[in-house]
């Protein structure tokens, strides 16, 4: 392209700006016009174009060639233009082109000649920049600063104090100093270099600051465990169970803290010490079921095989249960169903109005013996049944009947701790003591029941004709009914407490059935006669009971067999009028 071309491209452009440029435009013709060759060598000759008549598109064309050729040197040029930034002994390198940086345009000028360029072309560059309003781009702060955030990092070799938790030791790492320097100020000394197009480094002060040390309320909390008690539980089933101990671990905090202020070290292994329960897996029961709190002792035949069968299973099924505070201990639900599977056998037992053989038959008097070991333990009794007629192993209104899927015995630890029944039927002897952790120095417990009323029984005789003349066979013998009042009192440590109702009880009487052969001058006959009603029972001494301790219940629901019950009917704990 000619000169003369060039100086038009340039008077069309500045042509349409204001005349406020015009001084430029004069000083670009002369450029111009002393830069001929290498506007040659920008645009080319292009001798088939019209000199005189350019179009708009040649004139755009000639202003980006002018233009893309200045921006090709200034990206290399900018390129190499790099800024040390320097702090203590390390050092990050700040690229002026990717910081957006200013243009050294006299070094620029430098560069060009250097690569072979014609330098001149800068001031044609910027006079069309300026022509053409083109605003430089703002240096790129965000850049700035996570390039210092990079040399923080190279920086600072410290860290707080800190610890590792390994089996029962602690490994304490000391906090190391940290070296820094303050970014913010950084950041406006860089970029004041670099709008100055100094490039002759940057050296940041630092600041050494003592590293932290450990968190030591965080390390005791998370090294040290406290020891778990041993405790007895129950489970879904109903079953108690006994929770294992853990053992805990503990840490001398002022030992590791003072050997952290006075010696020097970078890392330290502390060892804690193992902490054991108190209660343990092993010794559960050594602090517990330590006193008797109740006991009672009932006598039974050994020569009465099945009964004696059916009272030692039961006995058995009850030993060693253990009922924590507030639980119900359940007679039914810890001995289970009364079956043959299970070893009960056929023993006589109260049905309707009679005696007859039953599976389980027995049972009664070890339920009953219960009842009376937790009546003296000073238990709450939560549903107790007098039997439908008098036994012989307990006094009159301190009997429990109990029957599978009918009546119960139940009563409740209503002490603090646990306790367990202790319970054995050997020649004849039934013993049940009721295990736990006495609350006072002595206790002594009197019972005594009174007869209220008596129902005399009567007599049914039946005539066999099969039968010898006068011979008499008793299918029963007749017993008095009564209807019963327990009473209790309890002198506790020298202090005498007022007499306690117990319960009502309601016995039937039980009548004589006689069948007799007939007399050699009448027929069979029946004859029924009233006997006179028979004066209650003596009244027996006052009793004296030793109270003890709680169990947990450790029995399971079993299946159906009957017992010595009073046919369905309950006479549990009812009041007296005007009684307590």
């Amino acid at each position: 392209m000619s000169t003369d071309k060039v100086k038009l491209v340039v008077r069309k452009i500045l042509e349409k700006k204001n005349a406020a440029i015009a001084v430029g435009a004069v000083f670009l013709v002369a450029v111009v016009g002393a830069t001929a060759v290498l506007a040659v060598s920008v645009f080319g000759d292009r001798e088939n174009s019209d000199p005189d008549g350019p179009t708009a598109g040649g004139e755009t064309s000639a202003y980006e060639d002018i233009v893309g050729l200045v921006d090709g040197y200034i990206d290399e040029y900018q390129r190499q233009k790099m800024l040390k930034v320097s702090a203590g002994n390390c050092s990050v390198e700040i690229c002026a082109s990717d910081a957006d940086a200013p243009v050294d345009y006299d070094g620029l000028r430098d560069y060009i000649e250097a690569k072979g360029g014609d330098p001149d072309i800068v001031a044609v560059y910027r006079t069309v920049q300026s022509a053409m309003n083109v605003v430089p781009a703002e240096i790129d702060t965000d850049y700035i600063s996570s390039m210092l955030s990079e040399l923080e990092v190279m920086l600072d070799p410290g860290g707080d104090g800190r610890y590792e938790i390994k089996g029962d030791s602690v490994v304490v790492y000391r906090g190391v100093p940290h070296l820094s320097f303050d970014a913010e100020a950084a950041s406006g000394i860089v970029k004041t270099a670099l709008e100055n197009c100094d490039y002759s480094g940057v050296v940041l002060e630092t600041e050494e600051t003592k590293g932290v040390a450990p968190n030591w309320d965080q390390l005791y909390s998370d090294f040290c465990i406290a020891p778990t008690n041993a405790e007895y539980s129950v489970d879904d089933a109903g079953n108690t169970v006994i929770v294992p101990s853990k053992t805990g671990r503990d840490i001398d905090m002022e030992e590791i803290k003072e050997c952290y202020r006075r010696e020097n070290w970078t890392k330290k292994t502390f060892f804690g010490v193992v902490v054991r329960p108190e209660i343990t897996t092993s010794n559960i029961d050594d602090g517990l079921f330590q006193d008797v709190l109740g006991e009672k002792t009932t006598t039974f035949l050994e020569a009465e095989a099945s009964r004696s069968n059916n009272i030692k299973l039961a006995t058995a099924s009850i030993d060693g249960c253990i009922i924590l505070p507030g639980f119900k201990f359940s007679f039914n639900n810890t001995v289970g169903e009364r079956t043959e599977e299970r070893g009960y056998q056929d023993a006589l037992i109260y049905v309707n109005d009679g005696v007859e053989p039953g599976l389980g038959g027995g049972i009664c008097q070890v339920s009953s013996t219960l009842y009376n070991a937790t009546l003296e333990a000073g238990l709450k009794q939560y549903s107790r049944t007098c039997h439908q007629f008098t036994v012989f192993y307990v006094d009159l209104g301190f009997d429990a009947t109990v029957s599978w899927g009918n009546l119960d015995y139940i009563f409740v630890n209503n002490t603090k701790y646990p306790i367990k029944i202790e319970a054995s039927a050997e020649n004849g002897v039934l013993n049940i003591k009721i295990l736990g952790t006495k609350n006072y120095e002595t206790r002594k417990v009197y019972y005594r029941y009174q007869v209220v009323e008596t129902y005399g029984y009567e007599t049914l005789t039946t005539v066999d004709e099969t039968l010898a003349p006068g011979t008499k066979n008793y299918k029963s013998h007749g017993r008095n009914g009564y209807r019963v009042e327990t009473y209790m009192t309890v002198i506790q440590d020298g202090e005498r407490y007022a007499e306690e109702w117990i319960a009502t009880s309601i016995y039937d009487p039980i009548d004589t059935v006689v069948t007799e052969g007939p007399p050699l001058e009448t027929t069979a006959r029946v004859e029924r006669t009233t006997k006179a009603t028979t004066a209650p029972p003596t009244q027996p001494p006052p009793a004296t009971t030793t109270a003890s301790r709680p169990a947990p219940q450790t029995g399971t629901t079993a299946p159906e067999s009957s017992a010595e019950g009073r046919n369905g009917e309950t006479s549990e704990n009812r009041e007296p009028p005007g009684s307590r």
